[in-house]
């Protein structure tokens, strides 16, 4: 129960900084790869993705080091419309092991570790969206799986 407890507030304290991380277009972006030199990280765009998304930087808050995410945002789209397409976290290395103690689901997919770092990806499990809408559709052509993360960071 206590897992779940802080998992649960994990999942809300992440939810909550995506909504008031700071938001960037295309920054840090060389040829359709995002680096970050903070976090120690780079990931190639999806050529597929195009002009329709937009990233979220959040450094620092708590037990997360860093925290980036690629949000879906169709051309000449309100803001409402944007919804997470993938997130990378970087965590404590020791953090990371204490948390993977616990009962319940992972914070993410694990990619790997770098010095004291552990990074990992975390993936929408389905379609926000009615898959007959533009947005759905979009959607659906932009999401990745873990092993196409794997293949492109």
């Amino acid at each position: 129960m206590k897992k779940f407890v802080v998992l649960f507030m994990i999942f809300v304290l992440s939810v909550s900084l995506i909504a008031c991380g700071k938001e960037t277009k295309d920054k840090s972006l060389n040829e359709n790869v995002y680096k970050n030199e903070k976090l120690g990280f780079e990931f190639k765009i999806p050529s597929i993705w195009e002009k329709n998304y937009q990233v979220k930087e959040i450094e620092n808050e708590e037990n997360i080091k860093g925290e980036v995410s690629f949000l879906l945002s169709p051309k000449d789209s309100k803001d409402e419309n944007r919804e997470v397409l993938l997130s990378f976290s970087v965590m404590d290395k020791n953090v990371y092991a204490e948390s993977e103690k616990e009962e319940g689901p992972s914070i993410g997919e694990y990619l790997g570790e770098k010095g004291d770092l552990v990074y990992l990806v975390g993936l929408p499990q389905s379609n926000p969206f009615d898959p007959k809408t533009e947005e759905g559709k979009l959607f659906h052509t932009m999401h990745m799986s873990f092993e196409d993360v794997k293949g492109v960071s």
